[in-house]
């Protein structure tokens, strides 16, 4: 039985990259194509985003960790090809400026878990 993760993710040559990844062919094609439906329905809001991060390594993991970037120490979802990092664009470049409430809406639409939901206990993982 094929795996995204043996056969795509374990083969790139970024596997162990402690470099950001922003490669939307490393997200597994069920959640690339949520992924593209979700910048598709906030730019018809009038909102561009970006694909900032897709495939995280345990060395980027660190990396994130050891700066207080993330509270986990062990890369998650990210590492597997199920997570991307969206973030408004702004002339091209990447902001965090701003609400981002609307790409949880755009998210729970489209059968995703939001990052401004984890931790949060009563939201739960939808199965597909």
């Amino acid at each position: 039985m094929p795996s995204f993760y043996e056969d795509v993710i374990k083969n790139d040559a970024r596997f162990n990259s402690a470099k950001r990844v922003a490669d939307p062919e490393l997200i597994e094609p069920v959640t690339r194509a949520a992924i593209a439906n979700i910048l598709q329905d906030a730019r018809a809001l009038g909102i561009e985003l970006m694909v900032f991060e897709t495939y995280r390594s345990q060395a980027r993991q660190q990396e994130l960790f050891n700066q207080g970037a993330s509270k986990l120490r062990v890369v998650g979802v990210h590492h597997y090809g199920l997570a991307c990092d969206l973030v408004k664009a702004v002339a091209g470049e990447p902001s965090w400026k701003g609400d981002f409430s609307f790409l949880g809406k755009l998210a729970h639409d489209h059968r995703l878990i939001w990052g401004g939901d984890w931790g949060d206990p009563s939201v739960h993982a939808y199965v597909r």
